[in-house]
């Protein structure tokens, strides 16, 4: 008995993994999720900003067809829609705080030219509050600026 205990060794354990040491079908497995992650997240945004602006041009089309609504009315939903698009097509804090003239310089820095800071694209920002009579005119051509400021966007 004693010839057979000597050959006997001392219980060995491995050594411990390290995260160097995983196989390499498992690194491009972990990569191949984190690339597929960011694709559909960027996918979602991308469907989710078409959709807001096909929204925002039907709801014009909507507002520009109604004839029920007043001049007033319809620029004070024109303010609101514009508001709507420009906070969930770009970030909350650049648009939801802005008014007055920085407001309308921030929707004139989408496009090319000076629309909103004309006197028409101030109407956005007074009509609503004042008494005046405003015309058809100016709300259609307030919804031709506005379909502009859309179309620059998507």
């Amino acid at each position: 008995m004693n010839s057979l205990t000597t050959n006997l060794r001392d219980i060995h354990l491995p050594e411990k993994m390290g995260l160097v040491s995983f196989a390499i079908g498992w690194w491009f497995l972990l990569i191949f999720i984190i690339v597929f992650l960011f694709f559909c997240i960027w996918i979602y945004k991308k469907i989710t900003k078409k959709t807001v602006f096909k929204t925002a041009r039907n709801n014009l089309l909507k507002l520009k067809q109604n004839k029920q609504v007043s001049p007033h009315q319809k620029i004070k939903h024109l303010s609101i829609l514009i508001r709507q698009v420009s906070i969930s097509s770009h970030s909350r804090t650049e648009s939801a705080s802005l008014t007055g003239e920085a407001w309308l310089e921030y929707l004139d820095s989408f496009v090319d030219k000076n629309i909103f800071n004309s006197k028409l694209g101030q109407l956005l920002i007074y009509a609503p509050y004042q008494k005046d009579k405003i015309s058809e005119i100016e709300v259609n051509q307030l919804i031709l600026l506005t379909e502009e400021w859309l179309n620059t966007q998507s």
